[in-house]
């Protein structure tokens, strides 16, 4: 190793140590180390960290002064998501489809099971969570008639999940929003 040269290694084994940190934003940032540089051996490390109640305020030096609370488990989500296996963990983003935090829900509507994102298509009420479970769904093999039936029915408001599902719908039918009749 060359002076001043830091080892990924050793770097790497105290962003795995932080995980245990007491401070819920020393556990997100060594999360987030490992969402860009672990690898698929550390999902047994940052899986636990799902279940973590820790939040911490994500505020940038330039963000207003009011609170910024990001819960832990919305970045082990994220982490897990770039590390784990194709295929693997779905039973942990499933569950995390019943989480209070939309932000959680919506990370986890991309990475569930098909299954588990009709049962919570069923019962969510956040406009941006519908949109990301339907996008989700219309790329799985189950769940794409739904997937349309609930981008039609997002397409009628005036937010911006509307938005996005006018312009999702107008890509999958092939027209575009000057030809659209909401665009």
């Amino acid at each position: 190793m060359r002076d001043g040269a830091i080892d990924h290694g050793v770097v790497k084994a105290k962003r795995l140590a932080d995980l245990s940190a007491a401070d819920p934003g020393v556990r997100a940032e060594a999360l987030r180390w490992l969402g860009g540089n672990g690898d698929s051996v550390d999902v047994a490390a940052v899986a636990p960290l799902v279940q973590d109640p820790g939040e911490f305020d994500d505020r940038d030096h330039d963000d207003p002064p009011e609170s910024a609370r990001t819960p832990v488990r919305l970045v082990a989500l994220a982490t897990l998501a770039e590390l784990r296996p194709p295929g693997t963990f779905t039973e942990t983003f499933d569950r995390a489809l019943h989480d209070d935090d939309r932000r959680v829900r919506g990370l986890a509507a991309m990475n569930a099971s098909a299954t588990g994102m009709l049962a919570r298509l069923a019962i969510e009420h956040d406009r941006g969570v519908q949109f990301r479970v339907a996008l989700a769904l219309l790329v799985s093999d189950i769940g794409r008639e739904e997937a349309l039936t609930v981008l039609e029915r997002l397409r009628t408001g005036d937010d911006h999940a509307a938005v996005a599902a006018a312009c999702l719908l107008n890509a999958v039918s092939g027209s575009s929003p000057a030809n659209d009749s909401t665009g």
